[in-house]
């Protein structure tokens, strides 16, 4: 009598070994787009973070019409997008929003939206803190 496996017996285990690395990658990919997300809203919070800052430093007290203006003194870097994408950013002043230009007096930007697109297909945006979000 041969001692070894039969092919049905290999063939259970090679099947099962396949059916635990699928849900393995499966589970991995949806942990690296969650990772990715929770990422995007922290830098969305950041950036909230320094616009107030300097909202509440600027004489006018209005956000910037341009977010870049917060590097150096509010934040080292405008943050990009895990995947290498900008976030969009856009200052408006009055209600509707009408574009904004803060060396004009008069036209100060009075709100602002930091819009994002998360993996699990939803958007997120930041506005002004106790404007609803």
């Amino acid at each position: 009598m041969k001692k070894g496996f039969t092919f049905i017996e290999i063939l259970v285990v090679v099947t099962i070994i396949g059916l635990l690395a699928g849900v393995g990658a499966i589970s991995y990919s949806q942990f690296t787009k969650s990772s990715r997300d929770a990422r995007r809203k922290a830098d969305v919070e950041n950036l909230r973070a320094a616009l107030e800052m300097y909202r509440s430093n600027h004489a006018r007290s209005s956000y910037p019409d341009d977010i870049n203006n917060l590097i150096g003194s509010y934040i080292d870097i405008i943050p990009k997008d895990p995947k290498g994408n900008d976030y969009t950013y856009s200052a408006s002043r009055d209600n509707p929003p009408v574009p904004c230009d803060d060396s004009v007096i008069g036209s100060e930007c009075t709100s602002y939206a930091l819009s994002i697109s998360l993996e699990v297909g939803e958007s997120y945006v930041g506005t002004p803190y106790g404007s609803g979000n």
